[in-house]
This record gives C-alpha cells, sequence and structure tokens, in this order.
C-alpha cells in the first residue's frame, strides 16, 4: 500500500515539475519575441509566484512523508533492537533446550543399555520359572501331600514338612524373580517412552522458536529496507522539486528586473508624452 502510494506521488510530482518546466521555458520564450508591458510582466511574475507556493506546499507534503517514514523507521529500528535483544535471551533458551536435548539423549542411550540387561534378566528368570514349571508338570502324579504322607515316623515327618516348605518358596521365589525382572522391563520401558516424548516435544519446540524468532527478524529487516528504499525516493523528488523551485526563484529575478525596465521604459514614455504635450499647447 506505502508503495503504491508512493509511486502515485512521485508521478504526479514528476508531472508538475515536467508541466512547470514547460511553462517557464514558454515565459522565457515569450519574454525573448517581444518587449512586454510592466502590465504583463506582472502577470508572469504572479503567475511564477503561484507555481513557486505550488511547489513549496508539495515540498512540504514530501518532507512531511520524509519525517513520517523517519519516524516510522526508528520505531522500527528500535523494536529491531528489542528483537536482537530478545534474539539474545531466546538463543540462551535455545541452548537450554539443546542442552536437555543432550541430557536426555545420554540418560536415553544409557537406558538402552541398562534395558538390554533387564530383558536378558527376565528372559533368565523366565526360563528358570518355565523349567521349575514343566517339571511340575511331568512329576504331577506326586503331590506334596504325598511326600508328607510317606513319612515313616514323627522325625520324618517334620523333615519332609521341611522340604516341602523349601520346595514351595522356591516355587515362589522363582515366580517372584520372574514377575518382578518383567516389570522392571515395562517400568523401563515407559520411563524410556516419556523420555522420548519429552525430547521430541524439546525438539519441536527447539525449531518452531528457532523458525519464529528468525522470522520476526527477516520481517523487521525487510520492513527497514523497504523505509529506507521509500526515503530515498522520497528524497529524489524532493531533490528535482528543490531544483524546480530555484529555477522558477530565478526566472522571477529576472522578471522582476524585466519590470523594472518597463516601467522606466513606460515612465520615461509617459515623462515624454507630457513634456510633448506641454511644448504643444
Amino acid at each position: 500500500m506505502r508503495n503504491r502510494k508512493l509511486f502515485i506521488q512521485i508521478t504526479c510530482a514528476i508531472l508538475a515539475v515536467l508541466m512547470i518546466l514547460g511553462l517557464l521555458s514558454s515565459v522565457i520564450g515569450s519574454s525573448r519575441a517581444y518587449a512586454a508591458s510592466s502590465s504583463t510582466i506582472q502577470a508572469e511574475i504572479d503567475e511564477l509566484n503561484s507555481q513557486k507556493s505550488d511547489i513549496q506546499d508539495r515540498m512540504d507534503e514530501i518532507q512531511a512523508e520524509i519525517d513520517s517514514l523517519d519516524y516510522e523507521k526508528a520505531n522500527v529500528l528500535e523494536k529491531k533492537q528489542i528483537l536482537d535483544e530478545k534474539n539474545t535471551l531466546a538463543q540462551q533458551e535455545l541452548d537450554v533446550i539443546q542442552d536437555q536435548i543432550d541430557i536426555i539423549d545420554g540418560l536415553m542411550y544409557n537406558m538402552n543399555l541398562d534395558l538390554e540387561d533387564a530383558r536378558e534378566e527376565e528372559d533368565y528368570q523366565r526360563e528358570r520359572w518355565l523349567t521349575r514349571v514343566r517339571a511340575m508338570e511331568e512329576d504331577s502324579s506326586l503331590s506334596y501331600l504325598q511326600v508328607v504322607f510317606a513319612a515313616t515316623d514323627f522325625s520324618d515327618l517334620l523333615t519332609r514338612l521341611d522340604l516341602v516348605n523349601e520346595v514351595m518358596t522356591y516355587d515362589a521365589d522363582l515366580e517372584a524373580d520372574y514377575i518382578s525382572a518383567r516389570e522392571n522391563v515395562e517400568d523401563m520401558e515407559s520411563q524410556a517412552e516419556e523420555l522420548f516424548e519429552t525430547n521430541e516435544a524439546n525438539r519441536t519446540e527447539l525449531e518452531e522458536k528457532k523458525a519464529q524468532l528468525e522470522a520476526d527478524i527477516d520481517a523487521a529487516s525487510q520492513l527497514i529496507i523497504e523505509m529506507e528504499s521509500d526515503i530515498d525516493a522520497y528524497n529524489l523528488v524532493l531533490e528535482e522539486e528543490r531544483q524546480t523551485q530555484e529555477e522558477v526563484e530565478a526566472l522571477i529575478v529576472e522578471k522582476e528586473e524585466e519590470l523594472a525596465e518597463a516601467k522606466a521604459a513606460e515612465e520615461a514614455a509617459r515623462q515624454a508624452a507630457l513634456a510633448a504635450s506641454s511644448v504643444t499647447y
């Protein structure tokens, strides 16, 4: 929108300058073609002063645009400075996020090693438990009660009860060890999944903040470039208007000299006419 407005203003200013130059050429040519009267020269001076005033009005408008752009540019530069400071802080934050990612990567690496060991332990405990289960199935004809009732005396009964208790404890420990190994693997897998998700979130946040920060800085820099270009264009038109104004002022001085000469000639003619009239009478 600003570029379109600038283009229209510059085009109008150039056309106005060309028109004034054409009028100047016409005035200069006419003044050379014949000796104009003082009233004609005064009319030309009035027209030139009017053109000078119009030029000054346009110059004021252009200068106002330049001042406005300078003010906007100052605000954008201030915003750019704030963005640069924000960039410094954001970079520190990005460094912290990157450190978190690196730490979690290290934790995940070590956890994967521990998880491999835990899975091996789980496989080992499961195999022990399954081996015992298969052995119990093969000896299904021999129950704990049969072992106890096969005692020959009270002392033998106590021994067999202790043996059965040890076997039952051993079987329970095997099952508990397998369950513990299985739960340990599940817990470690859950922790590894949480760490992975945390790291993915950190990476996403890192990329998004980088992209947003770069976009903000690029936008501010591009706006500054565009405004500097607009200011240069306005200054160019302002200089052209100033040159035209100087030419008009020079022509006004020339016309004022012609006016003085014309008035002097007219006064001399009037005095001569009066003198001739008085001689006649």
